[in-house]
């Protein structure tokens, strides 16, 4: 049912956007910081709030349609796996297409943090997502 998509995108939306402020604008923030290479203009100060929402609710679509469609999850762990699956996969891409083209990161530790952090945000906003699809899940519905 596109309700229990969209509800549940959305909540895993928010969760990411809150993860992400405690885990990288506040846990990570400095050492992130100090170990990216500072080139002009690299890094937006302020950042673009609207897009970090955006993105975020793009992301919890995407935990969403997999959870629901693909996987058919419907409680906190089964939530869980697939967000850190699905998002070690994409952290461990673009990290992997960073290191190829850019030179963003000061030595290899960053890539692994960010990596591990992605997972766990993963983790925790497709566990949320799962609860929501399990509290709306309806057995008489056909999708």
């Amino acid at each position: 049912m596109v309700t229990r998509l969209i509800v549940a995108s959305f909540v895993g939306g928010i969760v990411m956007f809150f993860l992400g402020f405690l885990i990288y604008g506040l846990a990570l923030e400095t050492f992130m910081k100090e170990n990216t290479v500072q080139y002009v203009g690299l890094i937006r100060e302020p950042p673009n709030m609207v897009m970090i929402g955006v993105a975020n609710l793009v992301y919890g679509l995407l935990l969403a349609f997999v959870a629901d469609y693909w996987a058919r999850v419907r409680t906190f762990a089964g939530g869980a796996k697939v967000g850190a699956i699905v998002s070690f996969l994409i952290a461990l891409w673009i990290n992997s297409m960073f290191e190829a083209f850019w030179v963003l990161y000061i030595g290899f530790l960053p890539v692994l943090v960010d990596i591990v952090a992605t997972t766990v945000m993963g983790a925790i906003a497709g566990g949320a997502i799962g609860v929501v699809l399990g509290k709306m899940d309806n057995k008489t519905e056909t999708a």
